[in-house]
């Protein structure tokens, strides 16, 4: 451990990147050779019953390797790549305490996961000579899945630090921002906080804590650093981007703009200016506009302060990128950080949120009470303000079955829904949710995130076309809904767009927009889907196409092609089917009004099907077949009457 009190780093890294020097190192802990005094503190579990052979602690690496796992690879990124790895790290490796290395050895049985809330935290560090403001770096090579319960701040990883030898702490900071769930990070990656009010203080105390139930966190070379006097940065966990990432010519709107911004200079800062310029595919500036915020302080952060020009409207197809910067008077001590960019894509006929999966998962299985059935549904949101002769082309989608093999023949539901928010509460409530389409898919076993995107022609439950809306509001969304406890299906997901801050620059202007939509409930009809979804960075993989023509299957004559007796059915329904041709596959599927598939039959290589269901089941009512064929459908509905 060094303790450098005037002691200038020749080169230190600023978040990420960018050769910085000529600041004042403090504070150095190289972890040399041991822990060096820091004391590791399991907060939970306290109880070993699922994990008598490993402990809940952070552990001291000789050579900064991570170790074990059995859920990484341990040749991938596994050694941190700090400026003293070779004499020492530290390491909390919850892969390890969970399976000893042994994908298999899930305690007690599988998931959920035990999940782990653990501090490291300092001897005190004695600043009592500093007297300007100062931050804390530190390198990290860091890999995390689920939130554990408790976790401070909410975060997975996150560092806090008191003043008064551990007697109060700071609000937590989150040490793993922007890093994508279940993706390796960068073992090289520099983490810098601003740490306020511990400059003059003797007794500094600097805790990080590990709160996830996979995989490691890794850090070295924990430094405290005098900051340096003009430092401004536009924050890039909070930026408004163009509401969808890609967004059909003839139906773009005109979106605004919003950053936040904050001064981590040891002065304050004066003049300061947020611009934003858009560009097109040609890099010609098409927009621009400045926000100007006069004078910021010292540890400022100036939050959710909209631009209040008139916006922009694409009017050309072609990618467009938008980038906010900042500037003041003084020159700045780390320019990397004054600007970030967001792009977009303006095409022919696709809505997007996103452009490809980064991960797929499931809601946790504390999401559902014990016993209920694991039923979920999550989509996106698109806003329609000119829908002229459009009619919806494909919903495509992604799904992961590669874990639940046996959830073959199950089906998935395809809905669009017109949506108002009627009581303004950000949630899709269920009287508010009108379907205007709904498609049924049959997982066939296979189907991989990797694999090309699920792609399904948008019908009513009828099977007819479906025209867009002038100004109406969609959630395209995907459900699973099920009668099992345990079972469930994994969707493909991406964390490539945070839609947060679009979203609340949208509601400043009066006119919501959303990213995700996410239900998780038994019974899907009686659930609000939330706005919130998995969190403002996530959305599922679900676009949708428009076409100027309906460009749907062929629509059969039901009188030409189907005979159904008896109708009204009973105990049985008799579905007799001839077509004029023979056709590689004829599907016979049993729906309820809410196109919930309640059993399908597929035959192959003809032209004739007679086949029969069981309706003694099935409460008395009204209900819909559908036949699909070669050649083209046919939906007609029958009834149940006992």
């Amino acid at each position: 451990m060094k303790n450098l009190y005037a002691i200038f780093a020749l080169a230190l890294l600023f978040v990420l990147s960018g050769n910085l020097t000529g600041q004042t190192v403090l504070f150095w802990e190289e972890f040399d050779a041991s822990a060096n005094g820091w004391v590791s503190e399991p907060v939970t579990p306290l109880d070993s019953s699922f994990w008598d052979w490993a402990d809940n602690n952070w552990n001291w690496s000789a050579d900064g390797n991570v170790g074990t796992g059995a859920f990484f690879n341990t040749m991938q990124d596994s050694t941190i790549n700090s400026e003293t790895a070779a004499n020492g790290s530290m390491v909390f490796n919850a892969d390890f305490n969970t399976t000893q290395g042994d994908p298999t050895n899930y305690p007690p049985s599988g998931p959920p996961y035990v999940q782990y809330i653990c501090n490291l935290t300092s001897p005190n560090i004695d600043l009592s000579g500093a007297t300007l403001p100062v931050q804390l770096e530190f390198n990290q090579n860091l890999r995390f899945l689920n939130v554990s319960s408790g976790a401070p701040g909410g975060f997975r990883v996150s560092v806090v630090w008191s003043t008064d030898g551990g007697t109060t702490w700071s609000a937590p900071a989150d040490a793993g921002a922007g890093q994508a769930v279940n993706q390796y990070g960068n073992a090289s990656t520099v983490i810098t906080l601003p740490m306020t009010g511990v400059a003059g203080s003797a007794t500094v105390k600097v805790r990080f804590t590990f709160s996830s139930d996979f995989y490691y966190w890794c850090i070295d070379d924990v430094k405290i650093v005098e900051r340096p006097a003009h430092d401004m940065r536009v924050n890039d966990n909070w930026y408004a981007v163009a509401p969808n990432l890609f967004w059909p010519l003839d139906m773009v709107e005109t979106f605004s703009f919003l950053a936040d911004i904050q001064n981590l200079g040891s002065q304050p800062q004066t003049n300061v200016v947020l611009n934003i310029t858009m560009e097109d595919e040609g890099a010609n500036v098409v927009y621009t506009e400045d926000l100007d915020f006069g004078t910021v302080d010292v540890d400022s952060t100036v939050e959710n302060e909209p631009f209040t020009g008139p916006g922009f409207t694409p009017n050309a197809t072609g990618v467009y990128t938008g980038t906010y910067s900042i500037s003041a008077d003084s020159a700045d001590f780390n320019p990397d950080n004054n600007s970030l960019s967001f792009e977009f894509l303006v095409t022919d006929t696709l809505f997007a949120k996103e452009n490809g999966v980064t991960l797929t998962t499931r809601p946790s299985n504390a999401s559902w009470d014990v016993d209920e059935p694991w039923s979920w549904a999550y989509g996106n949101y698109y806003y329609v303000p000119t829908a002229g002769n459009y009619f919806f082309g494909h919903v495509f989608f992604s799904l992961d079955v590669t874990d639940n093999p046996d959830l073959a023949d199950e089906n998935v539901t395809i809905r669009i829904y017109k949506w108002t928010d009627d009581n303004a509460d950000e949630l899709a409530d269920p009287a508010e949710r009108d379907p205007v389409a709904t498609m049924i898919y049959t997982i066939t076993g296979n189907e991989a995130s990797d694999d090309e995107l699920i792609a399904i022609p948008v019908t009513t439950l009828l099977g007819d076309p479906v025209p867009l809306e002038d100004d109406t509001e969609y959630i395209v969304a995907v459900e699973f809904q099920t009668d099992i406890t345990g079972k469930t299906v994994d969707m493909g997901m991406s964390r490539a767009v945070d839609f947060g801050a679009m979203s609340l620059r949208a509601q400043l202007g009066g006119a919501p927009r959303y990213g995700s939509f996410l239900g998780v409930l038994g019974n899907l009809d009686e659930e609000p889907y939330s706005s919130l979804g998995f969190g403002t960075d996530f959305v599922p993989v679900i676009r949708v196409s428009v076409v100027e023509t309906s460009n749907t299957k062929e629509l059969l004559n039901a009188a030409e092609v189907l005979n159904i007796s008896p109708n009204p059915a009973n105990d049985f329904v008799q579905f007799d089917v001839k077509l004029k041709e023979t056709s590689s596959q004829i599907r016979v599927e049993l729906l309820d009004m809410t196109g919930r598939s309640l059993g399908m039959q597929a035959f192959q290589n003809t032209n004739v099907v007679n086949t029969s269901f069981n309706t003694s089941n099935l409460a008395n009512g009204t209900y819909l077949v559908r036949i699909d064929t070669d050649f083209g459908y046919t939906t007609e509905l029958f009834v149940v009457q006992k």
